[in-house]
């Protein structure tokens, strides 16, 4: 998807896909819808190392052979039904980030395996349970996103800065200016909206903030809490519709909430807490149970791990579709 510059978790989650792909020894592209896409290319945002990744846009009418594996976001269910209506040779397989946006242009009562899409690589389990749940005849496959070893701590203090990272522009404003009525006495606490900040920079303020809030019910994933963590922020989380695996952990009882983030289900109580982190800010007594579990729950997701997931995937896909080329020729 050209999204004209603007900061995606989901596109930032393609380009480190291919790119890790790239490393392994697969000849893999982006692949896009017309020749002007990179009129503003993501590296913008994302930084110079991913420039050297090769695009393709079917404006240019690649060839498409049967050894070939597309991977469509789930967004595009109405790419996916062209595909099948042009029979496209390739192995089609869905890209799943976010289970808000698979109905969104797909025909109502249809699936994925109807295009001949019945592999779909998603991001963690939460997500391949709901797939399989809504589309039992698909096989999913779990590939963890990578969280960039820009996000590190270091030996600075900690500033008064709160770093707010919401999909929504008015969530970022109702949190703020709702704050700044009702806590007046703490006015000159500077609020950061990260919204469209260069990844470095991103990085830079999230750094050096005391505390971060992130807002965003439709995540399937959720790299920024984790960013957080990893800078050492402590970070204030809306619950999103779709709980990541990172979130959660088993207990006896059943599941319960990790305590590496402060929780919340609910965006009108973020300025309170707020207030309450800010009061232990300022007398330096921030929980020590939260920042060591934070410590504990570090280097989670590195380039390495989606490399190993990525190979796994990849490899299994490519062996069955060996196998579907033999029965073919046997047949």
């Amino acid at each position: 998807m050209d999204v004209k510059g603007a900061q995606k978790g989901a596109i930032a989650n393609t380009y480190d896909m291919v790119k890790n792909l790239i490393s392994l020894g697969y000849d893999a592209k982006i692949l896009h819808d017309k020749n002007d896409y990179l009129e503003f290319h993501p590296a913008g945002w994302l930084g110079d190392e991913y420039l050297a990744i090769p695009h393709v846009s079917m404006e240019s009418k690649p060839g498409i052979r049967p050894e070939d594996f597309i991977v469509v976001p789930e967004v595009f269910g109405s790419i996916m039904k062209g595909m099948a209506e042009n029979k496209f040779p390739s192995k089609n397989v869905v890209l799943c980030q976010s289970p808000e946006y698979i109905f969104e242009t797909l025909e109502g009562g249809h699936t994925w395996g109807m295009y001949n899409f019945t592999d779909v690589i998603t991001t963690n389990n939460s997500i391949s349970d709901y797939v399989k749940d809504v589309f039992p005849m698909v096989k999913t496959h779990v590939v963890s996103p990578v969280v960039s070893d820009c996000f590190k701590s270091n030996t600075k203090l900690k500033q008064p800065i709160v770093a707010v990272h919401t999909r929504n522009q008015s969530d970022f404003s109702k949190i703020y200016k709702s704050f700044l009525v009702k806590y007046p006495m703490l006015r000159w606490v500077p609020f950061k909206d990260l919204r469209g900040l260069p990844k470095e920079e991103f990085a830079d303020v999230l750094r050096s903030a005391c505390l971060s809030v992130w807002v965003d019910d439709i995540a399937g994933f959720g790299t920024f809490p984790l960013e957080s963590i990893e800078c050492d922020t402590p970070v204030i989380v809306k619950l999103p519709n779709q709980v990541p695996d990172w979130a959660i952990e088993p207990t006896d009882d059943g599941i319960k909430l990790n305590d590496i983030a402060i929780w919340t289900d609910n965006v009108v109580a973020i300025p309170n807490m707020i207030n309450s982190f800010m009061q232990t800010y300022l007398e330096d007594t921030i929980d020590e149970e939260l920042l060591a579990n934070m410590v504990a729950a570090k280097g989670g997701y590195i380039a390495d791990k989606q490399k190993d997931e990525l190979e796994t995937t990849f490899s299994t896909m490519i062996e069955e579709r060996i196998k579907e080329f033999k029965t073919l020729i046997v047949g």
